[in-house]
């Protein structure tokens, strides 16, 4: 009885949820349409403006499309699941082009950023060196200092 009372409320909250998703749906598709029409007046075939999020909305493509396709196992296999779809269970022939867009993407972003985490490290590392340096000759010349005001404050004694 509580297994179905369970079933039951998660039942009820994914209604809540598919009733607020087709919401969010409809007002990303009104947006695409917006954009389409302004981008048909404004721009010619070579003046596309470029997307400032161009990474974001390819990675917003394909949960999109990860969404569509768990909700599409869900629906065809009623009464029982016999595919639950996590990204790590994802097999090769369902992933999409896009998909493989998005991995490629994130691929190269994570190599440029390593790449470039790389290049401040050693720019750090040199920061580091040169401050050590540089508080070296300091205290020498705070010690070389004091020295030389010893000197100075008993010749006139």
């Amino acid at each position: 009885m509580k297994e179905l009372e369970r079933e039951r409320d998660a039942l009820l909250h994914g209604l809540e949820m598919v009733d607020r998703t087709r919401v969010w749906y409809l007002q990303q598709i009104h947006g695409v349409k917006g954009r389409q029409d302004q981008a048909k007046r404004g721009f010619g075939d070579t003046d596309r403006p470029v997307d400032p999020r161009p990474n974001r909305a390819c990675l917003l493509l394909a949960k999109i499309q990860e969404v569509n396709s768990c909700l599409s196992d869900l629906i065809s296999t009623p009464g029982q699941m016999q595919y639950i779809h996590h990204p790590a269970n994802v097999l090769p022939w369902k992933v999409t082009g896009i998909q493989r867009q998005s991995v490629g993407t994130l691929q190269e972003q994570n190599r440029l950023l390593t790449k470039e985490l790389s290049v401040k490290s050693g720019r750090i590392t040199a920061l580091e060196m040169e401050r050590a340096a540089l508080i070296k000759r300091l205290i020498d010349a705070q010690k070389q200092g004091f020295s030389e005001s010893s000197c100075e404050g008993s010749s006139l004694i």
